[in-house]
């Protein structure tokens, strides 16, 4: 660490098993920050059997070479490493050595962010994890170096900002990572949305929303919110949305594909629970049947500007235990547009919900909507409440 221009990062054998480490030194040389993260036995992080990824194979290595010395983690036994047939293989800096990341899938995953999902949340977990260690050593340095040099507090601040910047940046990236890169096209529906992050705080947020197309005629879509934020919020959200994708491409209506996702949560276990609107959409017919859980109800602007909010009843967030949930169908005509949000749009500290979403009515009816994403973006400026939660907005316009 004192011979390195940034942290050193070494694979340590110790009699407990194999650990990483980090280390770093300030430029005067008179501090060091060091901390280990513990290698599991043989590497080996199997994913769930019921995770949307648990047919793809991963290794990564603590440098370049993909030797057995070399293993950080991995979810196959040693006898079938290295693996033979590389699908996705890249190297990564990390601090003065570099993260070769190797995977391959054993059949389809049904895209490629489901393929690349656990080496993401991996990836971003070790990163985090060394610029965590890289904070703490900035913060315990300016507080000494404070008491004897008043200009060292200013340096500090730049430092720390900078650190919260570039932290910030590997999160936000990691969540729009996992969200749909673009949307699909609907015979007879235009499709916008957008994702904006809180601008507060360095943690990934859990909104996302998606829609699939079912057939000719048929489309789905989910917006939904994850509680809390974090990499442990950003995995339920992942499991979330590709168990409910699963649900509604095998054809199940949206109250029952809810209600057999509401069998994989557990908010005891998992930390986190999710509220979550599902629709299932004909586009010939502009019907659309909706089925909440615990989210904030849709709204529908009609071709005249006349805004309404569609209260479909409400069932048990997910995670909170085995939930029943009742369906309602609306009539979408031609010219109206349907809008999902996640509760960063209207919330406001103190104030009554009834009245963050009539405020949402309202603004909604006076923008233009003739290009859906120019609406999109500026409902997301008229409401958006800088600073605080993350927002997902999805609008769905019928010709």
């Amino acid at each position: 660490a004192l011979s390195v221009p940034t942290y050193a990062v070494r694979s340590l054998q110790t009699s407990a098993g194999t650990r990483i480490g980090f280390a770093e030194a300030g430029a005067a040389r008179r501090f060091l920050i060091y901390a280990e993260r513990a290698v599991p036995p043989d590497g080996r992080t199997p994913s769930d059997r019921d995770s949307a990824f648990a047919d793809l194979d991963y290794a990564t290595y603590l440098g370049r070479s993909t030797a057995r010395d070399a293993l950080v983690t991995t979810n196959l036994p040693l006898s079938k490493l290295p693996m033979t047939r590389d699908e996705y293989r890249t190297e990564l800096a990390f601090g003065d050595s570099q993260l070769t990341l190797v995977a391959t899938s054993r059949r389809h995953l049904g895209g490629s962010l489901s393929e690349h999902l656990p080496l993401i949340l991996l990836l971003g977990g070790l990163l985090l994890t060394a610029l965590a260690a890289r904070l703490v050593f900035q913060v315990v340095r300016g507080r000494q170096s404070a008491e004897s040099d008043a200009s060292t507090i200013s340096s500090l601040y730049e430092r720390v900002d900078a650190m919260y910047a570039e932290q910030r940046e590997v999160s936000v990236r990691l969540q729009r990572a996992l969200l749909p890169p673009s949307n699909p096209e609907i015979p007879g529906l235009a499709v916008a949305s957008e994702y904006v992050a809180g601008a507060q705080g360095v943690d990934i947020g859990g909104d996302w929303y998606s829609i699939v197309r079912l057939d000719e005629e048929h489309f789905a879509f989910v917006v939904g919110d994850v509680s809390g934020h974090g990499i442990d919020a950003v995995a339920v959200m992942a499991r979330a949305r590709f168990t409910l994708r699963a649900y509604l491409l095998d054809g199940n209506p949206p109250d029952v594909a809810l209600a057999k996702c509401s069998l994989q949560f557990d908010i005891s276990a998992d930390g986190h629970m999710a509220t979550v609107l599902v629709g299932v959409g004909d586009s010939r017919t502009g019907d659309i049947t909706l089925a909440n859980a615990g989210h904030p109800p849709p709204v529908v602007i009609t071709a005249d500007g006349t805004g309404t909010l569609v209260r479909v009843p409400v069932g048990p967030p997910l995670g909170t235990g085995q939930g029943s949930y009742t369906t309602s169908t609306v009539n979408l005509p031609s010219g109206a547009t349907l809008v999902g949000y996640t509760d960063g749009l209207v919330e406001r500290r103190g104030e009554d919900i009834e009245v963050s979403l009539d405020r949402l009515v309202a603004t909604a009816e006076q923008l233009p909507r003739e290009r859906l994403h120019a609406f999109v973006s500026s409902l997301l400026d008229a409401m958006a409440d800088v600073g605080q939660d993350d927002i997902a907005v999805l609008a769905l316009k019928r010709d």
